[in-house]
């Protein structure tokens, strides 16, 4: 097997290099001296993404040099993963610059995951992800919010992308996992449920509710009501 890089992958190379060479090396030992500076520690809330990363990224992006490590030709250059290789070895010389180049690992590949399998199914929340609830349902309710913030994270990059995310947030629906739970309210049978839930996703919407009725207003309320009343749900 041939494995000798083609001509598009040397000119992506020599594009890469001199956009680290131009861009990148000069403000990234002063970059990672700042992030040293700060030290934040384990308090996530006090992390900033720095104004000269997205600069950076914006420049990359005008110069097309966004998304290298995707296959597609109408979402990034459209490299094969052999093409790709010397190219991801030249920005991997940097710790910054895969992120210049949003070609950060292991985030390339569950985009390509995505790009390849994904479709609005693939994000699936709870309503229980709408607010905090008490008791057992703490860590599964933080969980969902996370899926939920996650779906979001991804719908914004993908904005201008004919890719669509949706997230789902289904109510109580009858499975094996919940068969012996007695007191579910508004529970719908299994089959009610799958049906639901492939309308919706066929329907592509940035959020649903499923089924619809009841739980479009009851996430209304979980979202709007006093905490204290929120946590009698649980």
């Amino acid at each position: 097997m041939d494995f000798e890089p083609s001509a598009r992958s040397h000119d992506y190379v020599e594009r890469v290099r001199q956009f680290m060479r131009t861009h990148v090396q000069p403000v990234e030992q002063e970059y990672w001296d700042g992030v040293l500076r700060r030290r934040n520690g384990s308090d996530w809330k006090r992390w900033r993404i720095e104004p000269v990363v997205e600069q950076l990224k914006a420049a990359a992006r005008s110069a097309g040099l966004w998304n290298l490590f995707l296959p597609d030709a109408k979402l990034a250059p459209g490299l094969t993963t052999l093409e790709y290789a010397p190219v991801a070895e030249a920005m991997g010389r940097s710790l910054l610059a895969p992120e210049v180049f949003n070609c950060s690992a292991p985030d390339t590949g569950n985009m390509e995951v995505l790009w390849h399998y994904g479709s609005a199914e693939q994000k699936i929340s709870s309503m229980s992800a709408m607010r905090g609830l008490p008791r057992n349902l703490t860590t599964y309710a933080a969980t969902k919010a996370g899926v939920a913030a996650l779906a979001e994270g991804i719908r914004a990059e993908l904005l201008n992308t004919p890719i669509k995310v949706t997230t789902i947030f289904p109510g109580y629906i009858r499975s094996e996992i919940n068969e012996k739970i007695q007191n579910a309210p508004f529970i719908v049978d299994t089959k009610t449920g799958c049906r639901a839930l492939a309308a919706a996703i066929e329907r592509e919407p940035v959020k649903a509710m499923v089924p619809t009725w009841p739980w479009r207003p009851i996430g209304f309320l979980m979202r709007n009501l006093p905490l204290k009343w929120v946590a009698k749900m649980g």
